[in-house]
């Protein structure tokens, strides 16, 4: 019994002098680093019946990898945050007037200018994570098409255009990755990458057809790495919740308050 009021009196002593050592505090700190991404390709020249282009461009993105001095790494996430704008333009010339004659009776002649272009413009775009996996992302963009003729005479020339803007809001599918994948102090790797096809056709049926048409593709925006973690030591930023002190500290306070069969006072 005696030993058991002892210990209560010294657990009472505690609580009033505020001897219990000071929790450690966790407090969830988020680091955000972008880069920004900028790709485009462009065609213009004359088509012909079936012609085709390839656009392509290409960039290396490096995102830093998590400082591990800064505390515990608890969750990563590598986003994009982008928009795509592609653009077509083409004209089609007939500058001579043709002749068409049907070869039965009553032998019917009818003046004309033919020309006429079609074209359609599609694009892949792709953001990789080569280093520390092979984690991608890839978008697909609506094609992006126009066309005109020319059927009277009096039409010399046609011509269209259009464009598409996309935005592009994703995030890179690295999940199945560990977390020490992304601590350490050489960079994270990534490629962008645009690929595009511009196909089309001319009617090149006489001398004075002519098609010319323009193609591009911009992709723009930046892609973003965050990491969520524990701080060392506490202390700060979002504050914590009590944990219960370690045995080694309360055997000190307890060392300290005289235990060991002498009687506790109240001297706070």
């Amino acid at each position: 019994m005696k030993t058991k009021r002892v210990f209560q009196s010294l657990i009472s002593a505690l609580l009033v002098c505020g001897a219990v050592i000071p929790l450690q505090s966790q407090a969830e700190v988020v680091s955000r680093t972008t880069a920004s991404l900028s790709l485009f390709d462009t065609y213009s020249g004359a088509f012909g019946a079936s012609s085709s282009a390839n656009l392509f461009d290409f960039q290396l993105i490096s995102l830093p990898r998590f400082d591990s001095a800064l505390g515990t790494l608890q969750q990563v996430s590598i986003t994009i945050d982008s928009y795509s704008h592609s653009t077509t333009f083409g004209v089609a010339f007939d500058d001579t007037l043709e002749a068409d004659y049907i070869p039965i009776p009553p032998f019917i002649i009818n003046e004309r200018n033919d020309a006429y272009f079609n074209a359609a413009l599609s694009t892949s775009l792709m953001l990789q994570l080569f280093d520390p996996s092979s984690s991608t992302a890839t978008f697909g963009l609506p094609v992006n098409s126009m066309g005109c003729s020319v059927s009277r005479p009096d039409d010399l020339v046609c011509f269209d255009g259009n464009e598409m803007h996309t935005v592009l809001n994703n995030a890179l599918a690295i999940g199945s990755l560990g977390l020490d994948a992304f601590v350490g102090t050489d960079p994270i790797n990534l490629f962008a990458t645009l690929s595009s096809r511009l196909s089309g056709n001319c009617d090149v049926d006489d001398t004075g057809d002519s098609c010319f048409i323009q193609g591009r593709v911009d992709w723009i925006g930046t892609v973003m790495v965050t990491y969520n973690y524990s701080e060392f030591g506490g202390g700060g930023g979002g504050g914590g919740s009590g944990t219960v002190p370690e045995p080694s500290s309360l055997a000190l306070a307890l060392l300290a308050l005289g235990i060991g069969g002498l009687s506790v006072k109240r001297k706070c």
